[in-house]
């Protein structure tokens, strides 16, 4: 009896304290999300992982005018920034060239594929002023995990293939216990705020640094860092414009299109045009290249809310053939902000 009493009180004790918690959750939240658009250091994912797209999107989305201009970018580790800094990337540069009136948001993620990218742009575009997305080489089917707390209609389901009857199950079930436990509504996004990344991922990756007075201070991994100037790197490269990619009658003929490819840039095509903004599709000549003829098509097709181009990159740019160096990161920030600036968009 005495056990069940004492057993009793304990859990009336825990049941007052994350009551009295619960009342204080709402501004936790505002002030550590306040960091995503406050902090000198540039955002992205802690972890390369799909964990803080849900909760960032709710915080775009409940947030829809920012005190900046912001601009998104989607890619995969080449925009993540694979072994550099946050502050060292392509989004990172990108915003210190385009000055102080402009928020950068890397959502680079490792194998983020454009079809991942048109989804969770769809959430937030209204929050947002500009696209930037690297091209890569995509086909995958979109990771289920990553939208079960994001909206997507039945046609969207249907076109990626996705289980969205699951998905509306655990988002009704987060809904109720959210009305009532603000803890549990808002544990993603205090989590996303506070380590860009989930709890366990967090400990995970920072246990050397938790334990360290255990053993001597270990490498962080990043590549060593290297000077900002990119001038040797950018130097009489060609920045594009539209009308490169307008083809003569020599090099028009049949033009075949990757049909997947093609269905889906329709579905940024209508998007964009619905929500009036503009999507810049980049790839890299030593990477993922969009191909002359299909330049000019799309451009033609999707025009002018879409636009696509390639930049002029080399190996020069990266350390493995793929991922960009600093002084890489540098010299594609600079080549996409002075394209997007030739087309009247920045």
């Amino acid at each position: 009896m005495i056990k069940e009493r004492r057993c009793l009180r304990r859990i009336i004790f825990t049941i007052l304290i994350l009551a009295v918690i619960d009342i204080y959750v709402l501004t936790f939240v505002k002030k550590i999300e306040n960091r995503y658009e406050t902090s000198g250091t540039m955002f992205r994912f802690e972890n390369n992982d799909f964990f803080g797209i849900a909760p960032l999107v709710d915080y775009l989305k409940e947030n829809k005018i920012g005190k900046k201009s912001r601009i998104v970018f989607f890619g995969n580790s080449v925009m993540f920034g694979y072994q550099l800094g946050a502050n060292d990337t392509i989004a990172a540069k990108f915003e210190n060239i385009a000055g102080s009136n402009y928020k950068c948001f890397n959502l680079g993620i490792n194998g983020l594929g454009e079809e991942n990218a048109y989804i969770i742009l769809k959430n937030l575009i209204d929050s947002v002023d500009l696209v930037i997305v690297l091209h890569s080489p995509s086909g995958k089917v979109p990771i289920q995990g990553l939208y079960q707390h994001l909206d997507i209609d039945d046609e969207d389901a249907a076109f990626f293939k996705i289980n969205n009857k699951e998905s509306i199950i655990n988002k009704r079930l987060s809904y109720y216990v959210g009305k009532i436990w603000k803890l549990s509504k808002y544990s993603h996004r205090i989590q996303n705020g506070l380590f860009q990344t989930s709890t366990k991922n967090y400990l995970y990756l920072h246990k050397a640094d938790l334990f360290s007075f255990l053993s001597a201070k270990k490498s962080s991994g990043l590549l060593p860092f290297d000077s900002d100037s990119c001038e040797d790197l950018i130097v009489n490269r060609h920045i594009p414009e539209l009308k490169d990619y307008k083809l003569t009658k020599a090099d028009s003929g049949s033009i075949n299109l990757n049909e997947t490819e093609a269905a889906l840039y329709k579905k940024f095509f209508k998007l964009a045009s619905l929500k009036r903004k503009k999507i810049f599709f980049f790839g890299l000549d030593h990477y993922a290249p969009y191909n002359k003829k299909e330049l000019s098509e799309y451009n033609r097709l999707f025009g002018p809310s879409l636009v696509f181009m390639n930049l002029e990159s080399t190996e020069s740019f990266t350390f493995d053939k793929t991922h960009l160096t600093t002084k890489g990161s540098c010299a594609v920030a600079n080549m996409m902000y002075l394209a997007i600036k030739k087309n009247n968009d920045i």
